[in-house]
C-alpha cells in the first residue's frame, strides 16, 4: 500500500458524481449480520480498508466471507461464529470494531473486547453503551485496555435515555436488543441517516423495529433472525467531499437528487458562500461556483447539523473565501490536526482554542510543500487544497492510507472527474 500522493494543481472537476455505500453505515450493518445463522449479502460496499480489516478478524472468529470489491458486494455468513477472543491489534485499527460487542455477546456468555482504535480526533467515550449493556443483565470490567463482559443466561429488553445522542452507542444497542428478550426503548437515540439504514437492515432480518429518524427507538426483541439481501446507503460524506473539489476548482458536477436528501445543513452551507445550485431535471442536480466564494461561521451538531466529519472538507473550502470565516467544532475536542497543515501550504488561519479556528482568505496555497494526513478528513482536506493550487504546481501528501480507510477508490475518481493526481514510490518524504 503506497502511502505518498502527489496532487497537481489547475484542473477542474467536472462530471457525473457516483459513490459507493456509506463507510458510517456498513461497518455497523456488518456487525448486524453476525446475529444471522443465515447468509447476509450487501450491495454498494464501499472498498475501503476498514472493511479489510473487518474481515480479517472475522475470518479468525470463523465467519464466512466473501467479497467482490468490483462488484461492491459483500457476503456474510457467521454460522460458524465460534470465539470470544477477537485480534486486539486490528481492532484497535478502526473504531467500528467496538460493534463486535453484540454478535460476541450474543453467542458468548463471556467475551473480551479491546478498547476501539480508529482517528484520533478526541475522546469517544463508551459509557453510555457500556450503562445499556449493563442494563440488559451483563457485568463488565476494564483492564489493560480490554473489557471483560459476562453476561446473565439472558439479556433483557430495557428502556434507556441516553445522556447524549451517541451514534455508537444508539446502533450496539439497537443490535443487541434485536435479540434481547422483550422489548428495548431508546431515549435521546441519534438522527443520523445511518441509523436508519440500520433499522432497515434489521427489519429485513426479520426484527420489529420502529422509529428511527427520530429520538425514540422501540425494539422487540426475536431469536427468529435471518438472512437477506441489502443496499447499503450512499456514503453522504463521499458525496459532501466531492462537491467541496467541485466548488474548489470553479467546476461543475451533476448529482442524483437523491444524493442530497441527507445533507440539508452542508447545502444551506454552501449556498451561502455563493454555490450555484440548478435543477437538471427531475433526478438531477448541477452544482457549480467561482471562486472567491463568501466567508461564512458554522458550529458541528450531532445530525441535523452540521457534520464533524464535514469540518475539516469545509475548512478547506473556506479557504476560498474572502473575509473571515469561524468554525467551532462542538462534537470532539481535538478535531484540527489537519489545521498546522493547512497552515504549512499558506493558509492563514487562527487557532482559537482546541475547538475554534478563524480562517482568512482567498488563499493562494504556496508550490510543492509536503504535508501529512493524521486522520480520514484532515487527510482529505489537505488533498481538496491540493487541487486548488495553480496549473503546474503540486502538494505531496504523506500517510494516505488514512484517507483510504474513508474513501474508495478516490484517487481514480478524482482523475475519471478531471483531476490530476498519483501515488509515488518510495517512504514518505
Amino acid at each position: 500500500m503506497e502511502n505518498k500522493l502527489v496532487v497537481y494543481g489547475g484542473n477542474i472537476i467536472k462530471g457525473n458524481l457516483k459513490v459507493s455505500g456509506a463507510k458510517n453505515s456498513i461497518l455497523g450493518l456488518i456487525a448486524a449480520a453476525l446475529i444471522a445463522h443465515e447468509p447476509v449479502i450487501f450491495t454498494n460496499v464501499p472498498n475501503i480498508l476498514d472493511i479489510e480489516n473487518y474481515l480479517k478478524i472475522l475470518n479468525k472468529l470463523g465467519v464466512e466471507s466473501n467479497w467482490i470489491k468490483e462488484e461492491g458486494r459483500l457476503a456474510i455468513h457467521a454460522q460458524n461464529f465460534d470465539s470470544h477472543i477477537i485480534d486486539v491489534d486490528l481492532a484497535r485499527s478502526f473504531r467500528a470494531s467496538i460493534g463486535l460487542i453484540c454478535p460476541l455477546l450474543i453467542r458468548k456468555k463471556k467475551i473480551m473486547i479491546p478498547f476501539p482504535g480508529g482517528d484520533q480526533i478526541g475522546e469517544r467515550p463508551l459509557a453510555e453503551m457500556m450503562r445499556g449493556i449493563e442494563m440488559m443483565g451483563a457485568r463488565i470490567k476494564y483492564e489493560s485496555g480490554i473489557f471483560l463482559i459476562e453476561r446473565d443466561e439472558i439479556l433483557n429488553g430495557i428502556d434507556i435515555e441516553l445522556e447524549y445522542p451517541s451514534h455508537s452507542a444508539t446502533i450496539v444497542l439497537m443490535v443487541l436488543a434485536s435479540f434481547a428478550q422483550g422489548k428495548t426503548t431508546i431515549n435521546n437515540a441519534a438522527l443520523e441517516p445511518e441509523i436508519i439504514d440500520m433499522q432497515n437492515l434489521l427489519t429485513r432480518m426479520g426484527v420489529r423495529i420502529y422509529g428511527a429518524g427520530s429520538s425514540k427507538l422501540i425494539i422487540y426483541g426475536t431469536e427468529a433472525v435471518k438472512g437477506c439481501e441489502y443496499d447499503v446507503m450512499p456514503d453522504r460524506l463521499q458525496i459532501g467531499t466531492y462537491v467541496v473539489a467541485t466548488l474548489m476548482t470553479d467546476g461543475e458536477i451533476l448529482v442524483p437528487r437523491g444524493y442530497l436528501q441527507n445533507l440539508e445543513s452542508f447545502m444551506d452551507l454552501i449556498k451561502n458562500i455563493g454555490a450555484i445550485i440548478e435543477t437538471v431535471d427531475t433526478n438531477t442536480i448541477r452544482i457549480s461556483g467561482k471562486r472567491p466564494y463568501r466567508s461564512v461561521s458554522f458550529e458541528t451538531n450531532p445530525y441535523p447539523g452540521v457534520p464533524t466529519d464535514l469540518q475539516a472538507i469545509l475548512t478547506a473550502l473556506l479557504t476560498t473565501c474572502s473575509g473571515e470565516s469561524y468554525i467551532k467544532e462542538n462534537v470532539f475536542e481535538n478535531r484540527l490536526h489537519h489545521i498546522p497543515e493547512i497552515i504549512k501550504l499558506g493558509g492563514i488561519i487562527e487557532i482559537l482554542s482546541n475547538r475554534e479556528v478563524v480562517i482568512k482568505g482567498p488563499t493562494k496555497f504556496e508550490d510543492n510543500h509536503i504535508v501529512a494526513a493524521k486522520d480520514i478528513r484532515g487527510g482529505m482536506s489537505l488533498l481538496l487544497c491540493g487541487l486548488s493550487l495553480c496549473e503546474g504546481e503540486k502538494v505531496t501528501i504523506n500517510n494516505t492510507f488514512h484517507i483510504e480507510r474513508g474513501y474508495p477508490d478516490f484517487v481514480k475518481t478524482f482523475n475519471s472527474l478531471g483531476a490530476h493526481m498519483q501515488y509515488q514510490e518510495g517512504a514518505n518524504v
